[in-house]
């Protein structure tokens, strides 16, 4: 199975004949085939000029029709050559691709449970990678497996991983992961959303979600009185698919970054999806809510038309990602944490007990908070 070349929208890679095929060559190809360029032109030029003098010729001259046929064959292996440098530089993206995976050991597809939870993800999967723990491919592979020199991608190393993971959530050691995902399923937005909910300008929070995304207002509110979800659990949705969403492209970053084991990545997302999968109904669902969520968080018009765009051209899947069609299975509400299924009056009650924790320091939820806003 191939996926889309990194940065690349167009899924799956495919062999590619189009004009930018020799800037996948390598500077030693490139000069070979200029090279054998030049030099069939020659050959052939002479082998075409000297055909036409000695078939002029009265009296019959055989060297001269020796010289002709070399100049020939030499113009057709250099013109062979060529075309050899070409096809390796236009198959290059594919079999590196390939060459990749099976130095790293991945076996693609995925089984169906993980393609689930990669799914949750798709916003983020084109121009990145979409059905492997990495969505861009990167030297942590290189840790236990000794990686080939790639032409057609570049490695994404551990401390590039480390500083995005510092500048989008200030994150740069496996603690400041485990602290920061764990704020996340306890609902480290959703209780800030809940506290506003309830409060006397809740009327004036829902019209300005519902200006923000085009979602009706009442339908804001209803997150709080039932589960909104399209769901078959009558939970309250709140915004958790924005908090659960996040520790997405954060573990998979996490992972690039070495800060965390692949079973590790794979026990957290596939937890995260599970409940997911048991408080929303389908990936429009899931869509929605954290469409709102998003735009709670960012309170920015044009932001939230950014992501809501990004979204529905994820599920129209005009990039052809096979991910889009993994099918959407429920989970019933026994897998869900108890915070999530005692509602938001649960949520409040856990935030006000963190509140009176530790009267000379921040709480670690507040700490992050600072961090992502």
């Amino acid at each position: 199975m191939l996926q889309n070349h990194p940065g690349e929208a167009s899924f799956p890679v495919k062999p590619d004949w189009n004009a930018k095929v020799t800037l996948r060559l390598t500077d030693r190809e490139r000069v070979a085939a200029h090279g054998m360029l030049t030099l069939a032109i020659i050959t052939l030029g002479l082998a075409g000029i000297g055909g036409g003098v000695v078939s002029d010729l009265t009296e019959p001259f055989p060297a001269g029709w020796w010289f002709v046929g070399i100049c020939a064959m030499l113009g057709a292996v250099c013109l062979s050559v060529m075309i050899f440098l070409l096809s390796r530089a236009a198959t290059r993206r594919v079999k590196e691709q390939q060459r990749y995976c099976a130095t790293a050991g991945i076996s693609l597809p995925y089984p169906e449970l993980y393609r689930q939870a990669l799914q949750l993800d798709g916003v983020n999967a084109v121009g990145n990678w979409s059905e492997t723990l990495e969505n861009w491919p990167c030297e942590r592979r290189a840790k236990t497996q000794r990686m080939p020199t790639f032409v057609s991608f570049s490695l994404l190393t551990v401390d590039e991983q480390k500083s995005s993971l510092d500048a989008d959530w200030g994150i740069l050691t496996r603690a400041d992961y485990l602290r920061m995902v764990e704020a996340l399923k306890q609902g480290l937005h959703t209780r800030e959303f809940v506290r506003d909910a309830v409060g006397p300008q809740r009327d004036a929070l829902f019209d300005r979600l519902s200006a923000l995304t085009g979602i009706p207002s009442s339908e804001i509110a209803s997150l709080l009185s039932s589960s909104a979800t399209g769901g078959p659990n009558a939970i309250p949705a709140l915004i958790w698919a924005w908090d659960w969403w996040r520790i997405f492209p954060m573990t998979r970053g996490a992972y690039i970054a070495d800060l965390i084991t692949e079973d590790e990545a794979w026990a957290t997302l596939l937890q995260v999806s599970e409940w997911i999968h048991a408080l929303f109904g389908d990936l429009a669902s899931y869509h929605r809510n954290l469409r709102i969520g998003h735009a709670y968080w960012s309170n920015n018009f044009a932001d939230v038309q950014a992501r809501m765009k990004t979204l529905e051209a994820f599920e129209a899947n005009a990039n052809g990602l096979s991910i889009v069609g993994v099918p959407w299975t429920s989970r019933p509400s026994s897998v869900l944490p108890d915070h999530v299924t005692g509602g938001w009056m649960r949520l409040l009650e856990m935030d006000d007990a963190a509140a009176f924790d530790n009267d000379d320091e921040d709480s670690d939820l507040d700490a992050d908070d600072r961090v992502l806003n």
